[in-house]
């Protein structure tokens, strides 16, 4: 493996990791990492704890993560975990990169979604009080007046 420069990671004794995000253990050997479903991808350390390849990547070429902020993948690409890629940021920089990349699940694509866009579509034309139209949904009348006013189910 020459011509690749190996960076160690800082706070974990023996990982290195390259510009490219390739990670190499205490052992020297170069690591496989796992995929989450979200698809970043990590591997586990000698004390069986996740080290994220982006975090890795970031500690040895940016520096010590910034209080408050976490990490953005620049393309939207979580399993592009280049140096260039990758950038210390606060949460509303990194949930507008999503918005941006049209990586942030909504509506029903959302795991925890609890209506359809079918019924959205229905909240928005019932003029009945937001408080009996919640109970029938089994959603919040907040959640209802957002829907209404096109904060939520926009796309509905």
């Amino acid at each position: 493996m020459t011509g690749i420069q190996w960076t160690p990671v800082p706070g974990h004794r023996g990982y290195e990791v390259t510009r490219t995000g390739q990670m190499r253990g205490p052992r020297g050997k170069v690591m496989h990492p796992m995929a989450m479903s979200t698809g970043h991808l990590y591997v586990i350390t000698g004390d069986r704890r996740k080290l994220w390849v982006h975090h890795a990547v970031l500690l040895a070429f940016v520096g010590p993560r910034p209080e408050g902020q976490e990490c953005r993948h620049l393309d939207g690409n979580p399993r592009h975990n280049h140096a260039d890629n990758l950038a210390w940021g606060t949460r509303t920089e990194n949930m507008r990169d999503k918005a941006i990349h049209g990586t942030e699940p909504t509506g029903e694509q959302k795991a925890n979604h609890r209506i359809t866009a079918e019924q959205a579509r229905a909240i928005r034309v019932d003029t009945r009080p937001a408080r009996v139209v919640g109970r029938d949904y089994g959603i919040s009348h907040t959640a209802i007046l957002r829907i209404r006013r096109g904060e939520r189910w926009r796309a509905a």
